[in-house]
């Protein structure tokens, strides 16, 4: 696997998509789209103890102009699980990694993220978002819709680029070392 200039990743919630995207851009150095930030906006609320921020859908034609626009790139990494907008990159992907590891792996995952939060931002997933991944992870391979592992594997198996499915974290750390990111 040679050509790692516009890379997709995707795989179920919990899986390291961001793990392994942030760790990408950090050996390429190529901007970094997660596509939960394009599908959502982050917008101003006042509560009492100073600003935050809550997430809203982004209108469509302005999420649409910005994945044209970062598409356009040379270089770039989309991470995600969204598999419509997906399918839209891998038509200028030169690369394509699948992330599937086992629902075990997905759910721990999902605690570890918790456990990052807190030391990122002070803050642990609250209840109602920690069930809503779980459940996420485990319907991940029964889902029917885009944001499941039928249509992942479906865009993996049509992509004619290059590709990668990796299964395990540890093969996940072994690619990150490989010589294609070392050159």
């Amino acid at each position: 696997m040679n050509n790692l200039t516009r890379l997709v990743i995707t795989g179920c919630w919990g899986s390291g998509k961001t793990h392994l995207s942030r760790a990408v851009e950090e050996r390429l150095s190529y901007p970094l789209m997660q596509l939960d930030q394009l599908v959502f906006d982050r917008v101003p609320i006042h509560r009492s103890g100073g600003p935050k921020t809550k997430a809203v859908l982004r209108d469509s034609e302005e999420r649409n102009e910005l994945l044209r626009s970062f598409l356009s790139g040379d270089r770039w990494i989309l991470e995600g699980v969204y598999g419509k907008l997906l399918k839209r990159a891998l038509g200028t992907a030169t690369c394509f990694v699948w992330i599937d590891r086992s629902m075990e792996e997905c759910l721990a995952g999902i605690e570890e993220r918790g456990a990052q939060m807190m030391t990122q931002y002070g803050r642990d997933l609250s209840p109602a978002q920690k069930e809503k991944m779980i459940e996420r992870v485990r319907n991940y391979r029964t889902r029917d819709d885009h944001l499941g592992y039928k249509t992942h594997r479906q865009l993996f198996e049509s992509f004619t680029g290059e590709k990668k499915r990796i299964t395990s974290l540890g093969e996940m750390n072994q690619w990150l070392v490989s010589p294609e990111f070392l050159d």
